[in-house]
Protein backbone atom coordinates (compact mmCIF):
# COMPACT_ATOMS: atom_id res chain seq x y z
CA UNK A 1 0.00 0.00 0.00
CA UNK A 2 1.40 3.40 -0.96
CA UNK A 3 1.82 5.98 1.75
CA UNK A 4 -0.25 9.12 1.37
CA UNK A 5 2.09 12.01 0.67
CA UNK A 6 1.55 15.10 2.82
CA UNK A 7 1.01 18.54 1.35
CA UNK A 8 4.19 20.48 0.65
CA UNK A 9 4.43 23.05 3.46
CA UNK A 10 8.05 24.09 3.25
CA UNK A 11 9.73 26.18 0.60
CA UNK A 12 12.52 23.73 -0.19
CA UNK A 13 14.83 23.58 -3.17
CA UNK A 14 13.74 21.10 -5.84
CA UNK A 15 16.48 18.64 -4.96
CA UNK A 16 15.05 17.91 -1.49
CA UNK A 17 11.37 17.77 -2.39
CA UNK A 18 11.49 14.00 -3.03
CA UNK A 19 12.54 13.24 0.54
CA UNK A 20 10.17 15.82 2.00
CA UNK A 21 7.10 14.43 0.21
CA UNK A 22 7.02 11.21 2.25
CA UNK A 23 5.07 10.76 5.48
CA UNK A 24 7.12 11.74 8.51
CA UNK A 25 10.08 13.12 6.57
CA UNK A 26 13.14 14.16 8.50
CA UNK A 27 12.85 17.80 9.46
CA UNK A 28 14.45 20.24 7.07
CA UNK A 29 15.72 23.58 8.30
CA UNK A 30 12.63 25.52 9.37
CA UNK A 31 11.97 28.91 7.87
CA UNK A 32 8.76 29.55 9.81
CA UNK A 33 5.47 30.81 8.44
CA UNK A 34 6.78 34.31 7.83
CA UNK A 35 8.79 35.30 4.79
CA UNK A 36 12.37 34.12 5.20
CA UNK A 37 15.06 36.70 4.87
CA UNK A 38 17.61 36.49 2.08
CA UNK A 39 20.27 35.52 4.63
CA UNK A 40 18.26 32.61 6.06
CA UNK A 41 17.37 31.40 2.57
CA UNK A 42 21.03 31.55 1.62
CA UNK A 43 22.12 29.48 4.62
CA UNK A 44 19.31 26.95 4.10
CA UNK A 45 20.32 26.45 0.48
CA UNK A 46 24.00 26.32 1.41
CA UNK A 47 23.26 23.79 4.16
CA UNK A 48 21.33 21.57 1.77
CA UNK A 49 24.34 21.62 -0.56
CA UNK A 50 26.70 20.26 2.11
CA UNK A 51 28.08 16.75 1.92
CA UNK A 52 26.22 15.84 5.11
CA UNK A 53 22.83 16.99 3.81
CA UNK A 54 23.46 15.15 0.54
CA UNK A 55 24.13 11.96 2.52
CA UNK A 56 20.91 12.53 4.50
CA UNK A 57 18.86 12.99 1.30
CA UNK A 58 20.32 9.84 -0.30
CA UNK A 59 19.57 7.85 2.85
CA UNK A 60 15.98 9.17 3.06
CA UNK A 61 15.29 8.62 -0.63
CA UNK A 62 16.49 5.00 -0.49
CA UNK A 63 14.49 4.30 2.67
CA UNK A 64 11.30 5.85 1.31
CA UNK A 65 11.67 4.08 -2.04
CA UNK A 66 11.85 0.72 -0.21
CA UNK A 67 8.83 1.60 1.96
CA UNK A 68 6.81 2.73 -1.05
CA UNK A 69 7.72 -0.49 -2.87
CA UNK A 70 6.41 -2.53 0.08
CA UNK A 71 9.78 -4.09 0.84
CA UNK A 72 10.55 -5.62 4.24
CA UNK A 73 14.23 -4.61 4.00
CA UNK A 74 16.07 -1.78 2.32
CA UNK A 75 19.51 -1.33 0.86
CA UNK A 76 20.62 2.01 2.24
CA UNK A 77 23.70 4.11 1.65
CA UNK A 78 25.68 3.90 4.88
CA UNK A 79 27.48 7.25 4.70
CA UNK A 80 24.75 9.01 6.68
CA UNK A 81 24.47 6.21 9.26
CA UNK A 82 28.23 6.31 9.77
CA UNK A 83 27.95 10.05 10.37
CA UNK A 84 25.23 9.75 13.05
CA UNK A 85 26.24 6.36 14.43
CA UNK A 86 27.23 7.68 17.85
CA UNK A 87 23.99 9.58 18.39
CA UNK A 88 21.84 6.84 16.91
CA UNK A 89 23.37 4.16 19.14
CA UNK A 90 23.43 6.15 22.37
CA UNK A 91 20.32 8.33 22.28
CA UNK A 92 17.19 6.50 21.11
CA UNK A 93 15.11 9.30 22.62
CA UNK A 94 16.02 11.47 19.63
CA UNK A 95 13.01 9.88 17.93
CA UNK A 96 9.45 11.05 18.63
CA UNK A 97 8.04 7.52 18.56
CA UNK A 98 10.52 6.33 21.19
CA UNK A 99 9.88 9.41 23.38
CA UNK A 100 6.17 8.56 23.15
CA UNK A 101 6.91 5.00 24.31
CA UNK A 102 8.97 6.41 27.22
CA UNK A 103 6.12 8.75 28.18
CA UNK A 104 3.55 5.96 27.96
CA UNK A 105 5.70 3.82 30.26
CA UNK A 106 6.17 6.70 32.72
CA UNK A 107 2.39 7.18 32.82
CA UNK A 108 1.73 3.44 33.27
CA UNK A 109 4.24 3.31 36.14
CA UNK A 110 2.65 6.29 37.89
CA UNK A 111 5.69 8.52 37.27
CA UNK A 112 4.28 11.33 35.11
CA UNK A 113 7.04 13.67 36.30
CA UNK A 114 9.51 11.56 34.28
CA UNK A 115 7.70 12.21 31.00
CA UNK A 116 9.76 13.94 28.31
CA UNK A 117 8.74 17.07 26.50
CA UNK A 118 8.16 16.93 22.78
CA UNK A 119 10.88 18.25 20.55
CA UNK A 120 9.62 21.14 18.49
CA UNK A 121 10.18 20.87 14.78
Amino acid sequence: MKNKKPEQKQNLPEKVKKASQHPNPPAAPATGEEEATDASEDISIAFLDTEEATMWRSFCDAAYDAIDAGKERAELPLDFLKLIRGELATDPLLFDELRQAWNRLAEERGEPERKLKAVTK
